[in-house]
């Protein structure tokens, strides 16, 4: 399960600017005034500049609760200062910790989408075995194949490997460890663990040009569908759908206002 050590308290983004604040803070009386250095006030000043983009850039609600789950959360998007601060000069400090916080905040949500996908995949999978263990000792024998192939793909599948987009596709799939199987049983491949990886990525393609270009046929029952299509066609473009399909018709809510 994705933690939440929030104990399911909804976390707003206050909530986040506050814990920002507390490790600035923590930063700061962590050296005495007498004994601070260049090297101290120039990590000073990167660190606040970062926590002020950090404030301004908006935040996908769903992300809250998982940021909020960072010990370090100046610290992670600082590594990517020193990063970049070697590479460019002269220096646009503004510039950069604006560069760094988003550059952050995308890592953190392919981080988030990650551990999603798994825990989607994990449990269809484990709902999958359920089924087979309810089934005769010839039937399980007969779908012996069908069962070390599901397990393949979920390995495949978990161990990265797969493009921020390629992981949102397939989060708007109802059953995406079933459907790339389905795609996978009428191919003829001599090494299934490489044609596993190669055919979830063309479900994924597939799924993505599905969506972008409206071919999509949405059931009833497709609650998982409908929970993320939207924020897919907000992210990455595409028709909006109307309400005739079930969809709802408004846009997702986005944490998109600047601070003051």
């Amino acid at each position: 399960m994705i933690e939440n050590s929030s104990e399911n308290i909804p976390i707003t983004k206050e909530m986040i600017v506050d814990k920002i604040d507390a490790e600035l803070a923590e930063f700061t009386g962590s050296t005495p005034v007498a004994n601070r250095g260049i090297e101290f006030e120039d990590k000073l000043e990167a660190l606040t500049l970062i926590r002020n983009a950090l404030y301004n850039l908006p935040i996908p609600h769903e992300l809250h609760p998982f940021i909020f789950n960072h010990e370090n959360i100046l610290r992670e998007a600082f590594l990517f200062w020193l990063d970049e601060a070697v590479k460019t000069m002269p220096l646009d400090r503004l510039a950069l910790s604006y560069d760094c916080a988003a550059n952050w905040l995308t890592e953190v949500r392919h981080e988030y989408r990650t551990a999603l996908l798994r825990e989607r995949l994990a449990g269809e999978h484990q709902a999958f075995l359920e089924e087979e263990r309810q089934k005769t000792p010839d039937e399980i024998i007969e779908d012996a194949w069908k069962i070390t192939c599901m397990a393949d793909l979920l390995t495949v599948l978990t161990n990265g490997g797969l493009e921020p987009q390629e992981i949102d596709a397939l989060l708007t799939i109802e059953h995406p460890l079933h459907t790339i199987f389905g795609d996978f049983l009428p191919k003829d491949n001599e090494n299934h663990l490489y044609a596993l990886t190669d055919i979830a990525l063309e479900v994924a393609q597939t799924r993505h040009n599905d969506l972008v270009t409206g071919n999509i046929d949405l059931q009833p029952e497709d609650a998982v569908t409908k929970q993320h299509l939207e924020e897919y066609l907000k992210f990455y473009g595409g028709p909006a759908y109307s309400a005739e399909q079930d969809v709802p018709d408004h846009e997702p809510e986005w944490d998109m206002e600047l601070e003051p």
